[in-house]
């Protein structure tokens, strides 16, 4: 398994690096062999057991990626090949990584855990989205998304977002006689804040 990352820092709270460093752990812990392109410069926790391979990093913008990983998979290919390329962003990586599977004939995952309509991002996705081999998304609303936006139903598999065993419940007793909610996320439309 080969995957592409921006950044899979031990202390990284954003989302995106969340979701990739808690999905590729315990795939090592599953006897998976994980090689990640990582830019210079990016943390990284030690003994994982991924394989790291260093790229060079963005000078200007994420979307420098899909150049530099797709130059890096070439190299990278000649000594480790993997039997299925993971991408993370169908965007700072997805079109450069995409590229790159099709000329070794590898199939290719991508990672789409949510779709936004800005217009750079809606040109990529109707050139890109329905030439994955297969999508993972974490919710029924994406997978709607994707397959509004002309993804093959049978293309897309939505795998709910786990809770690690650290979290197990505590002292399940009221502190208070009403109910406090407490939100970590940003505030973005798409968090669906209304609802709750």
């Amino acid at each position: 398994h080969a995957s592409t990352a921006s950044g899979l820092a031990p202390d990284a709270n954003l989302g995106g690096a969340v979701y990739d460093r808690e999905l590729l752990r315990p795939m090592v812990a599953r006897g998976a062999t994980v090689d990640v392109l990582l830019p210079e410069g990016a943390t990284v926790e030690e003994d994982v057991g991924w394989h790291i391979t260093r790229t060079p990093s963005h000078r200007h913008s994420y979307y420098e990626y899909n150049w530099i990983f797709h130059r890096a998979l070439r190299r990278h290919w000649r000594e480790r090949p993997a039997d299925i390329l993971r991408v993370h962003s169908p965007y700072s990586v997805g079109p450069g990584a995409l590229a790159f599977a099709r000329t070794v004939g590898v199939p290719v995952a991508l990672h789409y855990l949510h779709r936004e309509p800005r217009p750079l991002w809606t040109c990529v996705d109707a050139l890109t989205l329905r030439r994955y081999d297969l999508i993972v998304t974490i919710s029924d609303a994406t997978c709607r998304d994707l397959v509004a936006a002309g993804v093959p139903r049978e293309r897309i598999a939505v795998a709910y977002p786990g809770v690690d065993d650290t979290y197990a419940p505590g002292d399940t007793r009221p502190l208070r006689s009403y109910v406090c909610v407490a939100y970590v996320g940003g505030l973005i439309a798409r968090k669906n804040l209304d609802v709750a």
